[in-house]
């Protein structure tokens, strides 16, 4: 996930209920943020036709670059 938690993702949970999947984990709770460790890569089957909305904050340019705990592709995003 590129957006931090205490940033834009808290300012939407103050108003609903929103859902973060990351591969990081999380280290502690937050009102109003429902979160799921998460590997876009190995997506688990039961996320697939999950939603009918999602937003993707400045991650996909990160797929590849072995900086979140994801291996290193040169052919990533």
């Amino acid at each position: 996930m590129g957006s931090r938690i205490d940033g834009f993702v808290a300012h939407v949970a103050a108003f609903r209920e929103i859902e973060v999947f990351d591969i990081r984990p999380l280290t502690h709770k937050i009102p109003g943020v429902v979160f799921r460790r998460v590997d876009i890569l190995d997506l688990p089957e039961a996320l697939e036709n999950y939603c009918d909305s999602l937003s993707s904050l400045h991650a996909l340019e990160h797929v590849g670059l072995g900086r979140y705990g994801d291996p290193i592709d040169a052919e990533g995003t």
